[in-house]
């Protein structure tokens, strides 16, 4: 499996060591013109063959598939165009700005049998399906709470009037988007799509700098903070009528947990191996599509599709922009 980079953020690095662990090929990377100097050092600091500035160009190279790791609001563009020269693609999260790009990727890959994927760390980590048992033993759901807050290195440029892309409404910046969404796929990931989603922002410059997401399930609720005006301890937490799970680590990457239950018993989860960042979620990738698992690719596909469904009914709710061009 060999794979083309397309971008040159911060993400790249995390996704290369990920990447290579799984035993993926990192055939070559593009980005901008502008970007040479960036594109240049990348390329040296982890031996990748290619350089390229034009992205049709690394398009047609002989690369299997391309990895999306350019701004959020650009991440349609460029999977599309990967798409239509018939390269699977690794899409960075969110997925798309809005759910009309992602219903019209959908139908791209459906139609021409496709890989599309989008990178998100807490579906693929083995810890979510020990999580989904623990839920199993705890009872009753009654209330779940997940607290992800963290003060964005480039809030303070945005106070000072400099709106750069992760706090840019017209370029699907915001808290809900960028860090929240963790959140909202620990939930889907556990249970499922919710009833109802009410969400409660800090609106500044009209973007969320922060807020909480109210996600309705038969039987229960979930508070899901997010947050990148503020920092505060990492939390997940599910209560039952029986017990309640404990981390004090960010739904993004939960690899311990206590359970405890309300009869004093208790027990402590704790992942034994330790691995790159993306490892997983690239090994996930890698195997579903060297063994032609595309349903089982498509079935991720639909949760991607039910969060961005979620991410335009709240940030509606606050009148952020979501209408983003096809």
């Amino acid at each position: 499996m060999k794979v083309g980079i397309a971008g040159n953020g911060t993400i790249i690095p995390t996704f290369i060591e990920g990447a290579r662990e799984a035993g993926i090929q990192i055939a070559c990377i593009c980005g901008r013109p502008a970007s040479i100097d960036k594109l240049n050092t990348l390329a040296e600091r982890f031996s990748i063959p290619k350089v390229y500035t034009d992205y049709e160009e690394m398009l047609s190279s002989d690369i299997d598939a391309v990895y999306v790791g350019v701004s959020n609001y650009m991440h349609y563009e460029y999977s599309k165009k990967a798409l239509m020269h018939g390269k699977h693609v690794i899409c960075e999260k969110p997925f798309t700005s809005n759910y009309a790009q992602a219903e019209a990727l959908y139908s791209i890959c459906k139609e021409n049998h496709l890989y599309l994927f989008e990178a998100i760390m807490n579906q693929y980590n083995p810890s979510l399906e020990e999580l989904k048992q623990a839920v199993k033993e705890i009872g009753e759901i009654r209330i779940a709470e997940l607290s992800f807050s963290q003060y964005s290195r480039r809030y303070q440029a945005f106070k000072n009037g400099e709106i750069l892309p992760v706090f840019d409404p017209q370029k699907a910046g915001g808290a809900l988007m960028d860090i929240n969404l963790y959140n909202v796929y620990l939930m889907i990931g556990i249970f499922g799509e919710p009833l109802k989603v009410t969400y409660h922002a800090n609106i500044v410059r009209d973007i969320d700098t922060s807020g909480m997401l109210v996600m309705e399930y038969p039987g229960f609720k979930a508070s899901l903070i997010g947050a990148k005006d503020c920092s505060a301890p990492m939390r997940v937490s599910i209560h039952g009528d029986l017990g309640y799970i404990e981390s004090d680590q960010r739904a993004s990457s939960v690899n311990r947990f206590k359970v405890q239950m309300n009869d004093g018993k208790s027990r402590e989860y704790e992942a034994k191996e330790k691995h790159q960042n993306m490892f997983y979620e690239m090994s996930a990738f890698k195997r579903m599509l060297e063994t032609d698992a595309f349903d089982e690719m498509m079935k991720h596909l639909n949760d991607s599709l039910t969060v961005m469904k979620i991410m335009d009914e709240a940030r509606n709710q606050n009148g952020i922009l979501t209408d983003f061009a096809l």
